[in-house]
């Protein structure tokens, strides 16, 4: 949602076709076009459905970040695996599984019993970390000028997630089907890795 909404904007703009937006984890919104629930989605499956296409946006890199006071409290030696199991963090919801790659991939941690919020909104899971509520996984470009500005710190500097992204869409389009495809894989190209 850091960069597709403003993809749908410019669609919006050039065909005025009105769209509704059915939001899930990228793990499974793939479920959802298989279902017959939306014509196309943006899923980190790579293989297609029978009948459809897909193509790669690009890489989202997450960066682990929470706020200077936050790391006082909860990481005050650093991230350690009995910290990480005490300290709050932020998933979307209960189907992410970044902030667990995170944890698995960096710390061996397997655990799922750990203090967590769940804020399925891009804007809101970042509001919970820049107000001290939780650590998380935010993606790097909605990040970027928050640490800029110190406003939160990069915990995990050389231990970020990476998700590839594919757009999946019909392999027959409509018109405006493949004007908004052709919209979101060129904001795609312009934000992702």
């Amino acid at each position: 949602a850091t960069w597709f909404l403003p993809a749908l904007a410019q669609f919006w703009q050039k065909s005025r076709v009105l769209v509704e937006l059915d939001v899930e984890n990228e793990d499974y919104t793939f479920k959802r076009m298989r279902e017959g629930i939306v014509t196309a989605c943006v899923s980190s499956r790579k293989a297609p459905l029978p009948g459809c296409e897909a193509q790669k946006l690009g890489t989202m890199n997450y960066v682990c970040c929470a706020t200077s006071d936050f790391c006082k409290t909860y990481f005050p030696g650093g991230m350690t695996k009995e910290n990480l199991l005490r300290a709050p963090a932020v998933l979307f919801n209960s189907k992410d599984s970044v902030h667990q790659r995170f944890l698995e991939s960096n710390f061996k941690l397997r655990a799922t019993s750990y203090p967590k919020h769940f804020v399925p909104s891009s804007q809101g899971f970042l509001y919970a970390v820049l107000e001290g509520m939780a650590y998380g996984l935010v993606p790097e470009l909605q990040a970027a000028p928050y640490l800029k500005r110190k406003d939160v710190k990069n915990l995990a500097p050389k231990k970020s997630v990476q998700v590839d992204l594919y757009y999946h869409y019909p392999r027959f389009e409509t018109e405006w089907e493949r004007e908004m495809r052709e919209t979101i894989v060129g904001a795609a190209e312009d934000v992702l890795c």
